[in-house]
């Protein structure tokens, strides 16, 4: 993979790590996380597309956060492979 590809890596992987660390957006996915499992647990036993809804919600969530890790443990599999790379060329 071509140096500049790294670096990009490298850079999306820091900022995916930093924005995943954010206070505000930690907080902000527990509310989400908590008003959801609140609202499942309110739902009626017939409200069957009501407990969907929240389900749905949550898989979307995990979604979101497997995908910015995914970006930061790139980046950080990028550093790794740009490091051997400078390693092996001094």
């Amino acid at each position: 993979m071509p140096e500049q590809t790294l670096e990009n890596q490298i850079s999306r992987g820091r900022a995916a790590e930093s924005f995943a660390e954010d206070p505000v957006f930690t907080a902000a996915v527990e509310r989400v996380r908590r008003r959801a499992v609140e609202d499942w647990q309110a739902t009626r036993p017939d409200d069957v597309a009501g407990r969907e809804q929240q389900h749905a919600l949550l898989r979307a969530l995990e979604r979101v956060l497997s995908e910015i890790n995914t970006v930061v443990n790139d980046g950080k599999v990028a550093q790794s492979t740009l490091a051997r790379r400078k390693q092996r060329a001094n």
